[in-house]
């Protein structure tokens, strides 16, 4: 999740400081394109559309089915599209999004203490989340061996994303990267998963 932010942008830009990296629950689509996906599964509403950064429509209008995606982002369910379409023109912008997300995970979430203390959560952190390029715009900047281990029963960084990641890393000849898939786990890694961790280190010695 987010540690697998953290070490591929480390790989990418300090890649002589790592010798190997290992990921599970990994991040590999937008951070802000799997909200988006869960927001427009909370709701549906007659005519309107959410926009990317650029002002792009990124889903079809009345696409999903109300109520698809329950067990995420609970803190939605109570939230109807207009109280996101701050501006009132039947859109919801990136800006848009991206402020209600801030400020629900930074300011308003009942155990924000956590954020602040346990994770050393700041602002300028969800945002950054957000705004972060896809693992396929930035795989080719990563050159040591990675391996990618995640749960199939993953809810919260979908395995699906992780399938194609692989498939487009194979297609483009992307040798140092590893894969590896686990039914019935979720998001959380399992004992076998560091085992083999432990041991993919020891081999990229």
């Amino acid at each position: 999740s987010e540690g697998s932010v953290v070490t591929t942008r480390l790989a990418e830009f300090h890649s002589n400081r790592i010798q190997a990296i290992a990921t599970f629950g990994t991040v590999v689509s937008p951070f802000m394109e799997v909200i988006t996906k869960q927001v427009s599964d909370q709701m549906v509403v007659p005519s309107w559309k959410i926009l990317d950064v650029d002002g792009n429509q990124m889903i079809s209008e009345g696409e999903y089915e109300e109520g698809k995606n329950q067990k995420n982002l609970e803190f939605l369910k109570p939230k109807a599209f207009s109280d996101l379409d701050i501006t009132g023109d039947n859109a919801i912008s990136f800006k848009e999004l991206e402020k209600f997300v801030v400020n629900y995970f930074v300011y308003e979430q009942p155990d924000r203490d956590f954020w602040f203390n346990s994770s050393g959560l700041a602002p300028g952190w969800m945002e950054s989340m957000l705004r972060l390029p896809s693992l396929f715009e930035r795989a080719k900047n990563i050159q040591v061996p990675y391996f990618l281990l995640h749960g199939e029963a993953d809810e919260l960084t979908p395995v699906k994303y992780v399938y194609e990641f692989e498939s487009f890393a194979r297609h483009l000849g992307y040798e140092n990267f590893k894969f590896k898939y686990y039914a019935e786990v979720g998001h959380g890694p399992n004992e076998k998963m560091f085992g083999e961790i432990l041991e993919f280190f020891s081999l990229s010695k």
